[in-house]
Parts: structure tokens; sequence; C-alpha cells
């Protein structure tokens, strides 16, 4: 296993055993703002947003239609190139 996969797992699952019993509750404020700027709550606490695409939407498009093995990860990997703004 490789490094980045093992720290991965391990903060994983350090913030599984933190949150667990513990309920979160969306304020008024954040909701206002998932509906005004979209979202998707369920992914909270799961998944890090790590970039916006600002251009290229069908690149995304192609990205979500590859071939993917049983672990939902792609036969081939995909390459791209980051833009820092």
């Amino acid at each position: 296993m490789d490094s980045a996969r093992y720290f991965g797992l391990q903060l994983e699952d350090r913030l599984t055993t933190a949150f667990k019993g513990k309920e979160f509750k969306y304020s008024e404020k954040h909701i206002a703002l998932y509906d005004s700027l979209g979202g998707a709550p369920h992914l909270d606490g799961a998944y890090t947003v790590f970039g916006e695409v600002v251009s290229g939407l069908n690149i995304i498009d192609s990205i979500a239609n590859a071939k993917k093995d049983g672990g939902n990860r792609p036969l081939k990997d995909i390459k791209m190139i980051i833009k820092k703004l």
C-alpha cells in the first residue's frame, strides 16, 4: 500500500472515531447557502472539494463516463493539468 493511501485510511479512521455518535445539523444559514449556491450536503464530511471547473464541462462528463472497475476507479489513469489561479 502506498503511503498516501495508508495515511488517508488513518485519517478516515480517526475522523470516523471522532464523529461517532455525534449528530450534525445544518443551520438555517447553511441551508440558505446550499439553496443559493448549490452543493451536495450528503457528501459533507466524506469528500473534499479540490477545485472548480471554469470551462470544459464536457471533460467532466467524459471522466464520469470512463470505464471503471468494481471500486469505481477508472480502468485507465486519467491525467489532469492543474492550473492555480
